[in-house]
């Protein structure tokens, strides 16, 4: 546990206790004005909390309202007490949620008064001021403006107790929101300003970081970098991005970014390319001249703005998340975003266009998730650490890597030298949309969402043979337009760092398929007696191979890369689902695999191959072939067994995968991707709750393969759809914004295989755990992840949680009623439920209740009287959650009256006569002790010198004394009553399971 310190800067990076800290945040503006009432208050903590939610761990905001309605500075040097404490209140919140403050001290813009308050001021006060740009060369504004510094940064929190210029909540002060001083375009008067008011911020407050809050134009300074201005008159505001950062006592750069407001109102392809030109120009700047961080400290798309669409706001905000991570990476200068402007609901009156309210945008909330987490995880104890102390052990992650082939070494895959292993989509229908521009949009849809959940491999078409929109219209005849379509798929992933698994025919009808090749041969007077002829005929095979040939051969007419040579395409495909009915020894089929693997590697040595099976096994058991270097089986547990939903489907998924997982490790040393799944809405009986398990199976498997090193490679659901296609839905689509509990599980996987795969977890798993002594304790408690460990009791060691001999941290929840609702099998499903929602979002530990004494439904009916079918509810809920590997806290009684409680105990006490005044006496009466006694005894049976009858799960045949899946057992919910004596009853049990106290949320 670490203290909550001051940010600090050290070259070109923050640092946070001595590591480097790379972040994502936002601005919301308005917050100490909200926090100045109570009936707006709520808003700021609503803020905070979903910013925490999401990973956002720095906000942006104003320390300033000048001379306006619910002013912090009602006239110079004259405060209004109650605004100060709002901002006392933010302050003191984003500390509750890890977020740290960047508070601006004025604005240049009129909005909350600004400079030209000042100047009012001044002119109120007799002063013959000209514009409002005399507010950065008068004296008497200028001392105006350094007593509201002096003010702000010696203030005392009223929450807190802590004075603002020794408080780590805030990251930096910044001198003024976008300064700018268009009557002197030179840049000496604003530059002497900030050489001034630096200094001063500096002598009151030398701890915390400065920074100016330039929207980031090039000046006089630098004429060769004013290219990358968005226009003209960006040169004569009198800013200047590099002289101005270079003035003794600023610590880092700020850079805004907004196209639609300084090029055109109109989004064009042109907003883009100045996006990723003044992001990686800055950036350079700030490494090679400055030598500082720099912080784009405001970017959006304002849906005010003409021709917006959310695909454009996210390709925007993608663009902006990349160039910061790719930075940090390498321990670059790019060292954090902050959106503007974060939202909660129900303040769409406050919106300027540029708002993200996270629930109405769920793309966006999946993709800031996505860059806090790899944000944390280059930031972290272990990757920072391994940076520096394994650099030679081929770190490469932390440097820009180039876009390479992936590889097979092995039972595993590889990319620059290293195991990848992938959380990825289908979606069959890119290239046929793209080749219309009426649907391309599409295209970019589908990889802009499967980005922002970390899909990043995805599985497609590179045919549609003699249909609608034919790629192949005819033998070795090709639509052009539709060609380009296909050019536009692989370039169109590369720029989202998808790589296609590009499938070259099928096994049905669809979209042609060896049916309209046996079609062709027909028409060319062959005498062909079924679809199977197309593996042995050999002049469909000829056909066959010149689509080979003439897609691997292919030149990009985007890229102009071939296609044989581009690292975007993972691999080929044979063919989707190959099946040869008519030979069921399976020779005719492995003859043509033999000969078109042989084909294509003649052609495209470099990327992989793979069959496209289904995964049935055969007559020899596997496929003998040394050329097809990843195995795929299709799993349609559903379509395969039966469309009606039951456990066996879900049975066949568990057998399915761990059978081709053992077989691709032990058999074939080959990887193996789970290349299609799903679970059907037109099957009998679907509910979301199964689906969402079937989802959990598949990547539980993969992940816990991955773990350690083993041949689960990845897999690809069928199939992720944007918006607006629902008449393509063949009922298994995955539209991420209508499945919130899947693109949560989804998200949460791919971040967990992207920490297995990442250079500085695997490299420390295997390459430093021997080699770097200081790692050992990083290693064990971060990256134990990779072992593939015993599902053991949870153990205490000192002031931590341990399971298996490392430290345990866990996020949890509550959900006190499983138990009653799993009695009873109407609602029982919601259990499930429960478990697969908290599951998805990481959550491992749930506290409920092992009571309901006396009630309806109650578990203990009288002391000692138990109903058996409330008990295995409580045998499912522990049962359950073992699958989710959710572990638990059960509590025993409940101080309130809610589900029995005490009282019910003084209740039964006094039926059989007992002289009892309270419902403290629960505590002391030696009758009412032995009851309760009694029922830990039957829940728990948890007393080693006891020879005590002992709860055996019905579901598991597990005793729960023994089970690992329970936590800890707690004594009471909401215990008040003392402590010693109670806590003295017991001291005499040995106890294998934890106990806790339930004081009012003692344990938490």
């Amino acid at each position: 546990m670490e203290p909550w310190i001051m940010v600090e800067k050290k070259g070109n990076q923050f640092l946070v206790n001595g590591r480097p800290f790379y972040f994502n945040g936002f601005n919301t503006y308005w917050l100490m004005v909200f926090a100045s009432e109570q009936s707006t208050r709520a808003k700021v903590t609503e803020v905070f909390q979903q910013a925490s939610s999401v990973g956002l761990s720095v906000c942006r905001t104003w320390a300033f309202n000048d001379g306006q309605y619910q002013a912090l500075q009602k006239s110079p040097s004259v405060y209004d007490e109650n605004v100060f404490k709002g901002l006392d209140f933010v302050v003191s919140e984003a500390k509750k949620y890890n977020i740290r403050l960047i508070l601006s001290l004025v604005n240049n813009w009129n909005d909350y008064g600004g400079k030209a308050q000042y100047v009012k001021w001044g002119k109120d006060a007799g002063l013959n001021l000209s514009s409002d740009d005399d507010f950065f060369s008068d004296s008497t504004l200028k001392t105006y403006y350094k007593n509201h510094i002096k003010t702000v940064l010696n203030r005392v929190n009223t929450v807190t107790n802590v004075t603002y210029k020794d408080d780590p909540t805030i990251f930096a002060w910044e001198l003024m929101n976008e300064p700018r001083c268009t009557s002197d375009p030179s840049g000496n008067r604003l530059q002497t300003w900030i050489q001034e008011m630096a200094v001063y911020v500096k002598s009151i407050d030398p701890k915390h970081l400065l920074d100016i809050g330039l929207e980031g134009f090039y000046g006089p300074s630098t004429p060769d970098r004013a290219q990358f201005n968005p226009n003209t008159y960006a040169t004569q505001v009198g800013t200047d991005f590099v002289r101005n950062h270079q003035v003794l006592g600023v610590d880092f750069a700020s850079v805004h970014i907004y196209a639609d407001s300084w090029i055109s109102p109109t989004i064009s392809d042109a907003h883009l390319q100045f996006y990723q030109s003044w992001l990686q120009s800055h950036i350079e700047d700030a490494e090679k001249t400055l030598g500082m961080p720099v912080v784009f400290a405001e970017f959006g798309v304002s849906i005010k703005d003409t021709g917006y669409n959310n695909s454009f706001r996210d390709t925007i905000y993608r663009t902006v998340y990349k160039a910061v991570v790719d930075s940090a990476k390498k321990g670059g200068s790019g060292a954090g975003s902050l959106l503007w402007q974060l939202f909660p609901e129900g303040t769409d009156y406050m919106n300027d266009g540029y708002a993200i309210v996270l629930s109405q945008s769920q793309s966006i909330a999946n993709m800031i998730a996505l860059t806090s987490a790899r944000l944390e995880l280059i930031s972290s104890v272990c990757a920072w650490n391994c940076h520096w102390g394994c650099k030679k052990r081929r770190l490469s992650e932390f440097n820009m890597e180039p876009w390479t082939m992936v590889e097979k070494k092995g039972n595993q895959f590889l990319v620059n030298g290293r195991p990848f292993y992938f959380n990825g989509l289908n979606t069959y229908w890119l290239m046929v949309f793209a080749s219309e521009q009426s649907t391309r949009a599409k295209v970019t849809e589908v990889f802009q969402q499967a980005s922002s959940v970390g899909l990043s491999v995805c599985r497609t078409w590179a045919f549609n043979d003699g249909q609608y929109q034919a790629l192949q219209k005819s033998p070795s005849v090709y639509d052009e337009n539709v060609f380009k379509g296909l050019d536009f798929v692989v370039s169109e992933a590369k720029k989202y760092n998808i790589r296609l698994i590009l499938s070259l025919v099928n096994n049905w009808n669809d979209y042609g398929g060896k049916a309209q090749y046996v079609k062709w041969g027909k028409d060319a007077g062959l005498n062909l007696s079924s679809d199977d002829d197309f593996f042995s005929d050999s002049t469909l095979k000829t056909y066959y191979k010149n689509h080979i040939k003439t897609v691997l051969n292919r030149v990009n007419t985007v890229t102009n890369v071939t296609y044989k040579d581009d690292p975007t395409i993972f691999a080929w495909e044979l063919m989707n689902e190959p099946r040869c009915t008519s030979d069921p020894s399976g020779n005719r089929l492995q003859t043509w695999i033999q000969e078109m693997a042989a084909y294509v590697k003649s052609i495209d040595p470099k990327h992989l191959l793979d069959i496209g099976l289904e995964g049935f096994y055969g007559p020899s058991t596997l496929t003998e072939l040394s050329l097809i270097q990843i195995h795929m089986p299709h799993k349609w547990g559903l379509t395969l067994i039966s469309p009606t939903i039951s456990d066996a489907h879900l049975q066949f998924y568990q057998s399915w995968l761990q059978s081709h997982i053992e077989d691709a490790e032990k058999t074939l040393g080959m990887p193996v991707v789970f290349a299609e799944f799903g679970v059907s809405i037109k099957d009998t009986g679907y509910n979301n709750s199964f689906r969402d398990t079937i989802y959990r199976t598949v990547y539980k498997a993969v992940v816990d393969s991955a773990k350690k090193g083993g041949s689960g490679a990845g897999s690809l659901l069928w199939q992720l759809f944007p918006e607006g296609t629902d008449y393509m839905n063949d009922g298994y689509a995955i539209v991420l914004s209508q499945s919130q509990s899947i693109a949560n599980m989804i998200a949460l996987t791919s971040a967990r295989l992207e920490l297995i795969s990442s250079v500085c977890a695997w490299n420390c798993h295997w390459g430093c755990k021997k080699a770097v002594g200081f790692l050992k304790l990083i290693v064990t408690s971060r990256l134990s992840e990779f072992d593939e460990e015993a599902w053991m009791m949870v153990e205490k060691k000192g002031n931590q949680f341990h399971v298996n001999g490392k430290p345990f941290y866990f996020n949890g929840f509550n959900t006190y009623w499983l138990m009653v609702f799993a009695a009873d099998q109407s609602t029982r499903v919601k259990v499930t439920e429960v478990f697969q929602q908290a599951s998805s979002v990481g959550l491992s530990v749930c506290r409920t209740l092992a009571f309901n004494d006396g009630q309806y439904q109650a578990l203990q009916k009288f002391p000692s009287v138990y109903d058996e079918n409330v008990f295995k509810g409580l045998d499912f809920v522990v049962s359950e959650a073992k699958k989710y590997n959710i572990r638990l806290i059960l509590s025993l009684v409940n101080n309130w009256d809610d589900y029995g409680g005490k009282a019910q105990y003084v209740k039964w006490g006094k039926d059989v006569g007992l002289n009892l005044s309270s419902d403290d006496d629960f505590f002391s009466d030696s009758t009412l002790k032995t009851y309760y006694k009694n029922h830990i005894k039957a829940s728990a049976s948890d007393f080693c010198n006891l020879n005590l009858p002992q709860r055996v799960n019905t579901f598991t045949n597990v005793t729960y004394k023994d089970d690992p899946t329970i936590f800890g057992w707690e004594l009471m919910n909401g215990l008040v009553a003392p402590l010693i004596l109670l806590a003295t009853n017991y001291r005499f049990f040995c106890f294998s399971n934890m106990f806790f106290l339930g004081l009012l949320q003692l344990f938490y």
